[in-house]
């Protein structure tokens, strides 16, 4: 999970990635909580190749 450093941003997100963000998550989590997730998630598949590298970091 994220540190609780007190650093926050505000992003903006279509519609569509907000319906996205939320059918990965439970009821409870936040979107942050999703994103760490989605980003940890990414990072597991990168790591053990099965993630093709698109240029992103």
């Amino acid at each position: 999970m994220p540190e609780n450093n007190n650093h926050m941003s505000t992003i903006r997100i279509s519609k569509k990635a907000k319906k996205m963000l939320e059918s990965f998550g439970q009821f409870s989590d936040t979107y942050e909580i999703v994103i760490v997730k989605l980003a940890e998630h990414y990072k597991n598949c990168k790591k053990h190749s099965k993630v093709k590298n698109n240029g992103a970091s």
